[in-house]
């Protein structure tokens, strides 16, 4: 089964506000996922796992079947 690994690692500003999706780093809204033609450097690790737990949550309720699953 193929399986897809990545690694985020957290800042210092993350780990000190743990789980908060809030934009820590005062990025323009423009790097929000799907604002710009080009990825964009996110909002921060807790948002990224925030937004797989989602689409997760999605895929084992049968929402959708377009994203893999979370395991961490």
């Amino acid at each position: 089964m193929p399986v897809f690994v990545t690694r985020v690692p957290l800042t210092d500003r993350e780990l000190a506000h743990p789980r908060s999706t809030a934009n820590l780093f005062d990025l323009p809204v423009r790097c929000q996922y799907g604002m710009y033609r080009l990825a964009g450097p996110g909002f921060g690790a807790w948002r990224e796992l925030a937004a797989n737990q989602t689409v997760t949550e999605g895929v084992l309720t049968g929402e959708t079947e377009s994203f893999p699953l979370l395991h961490h």
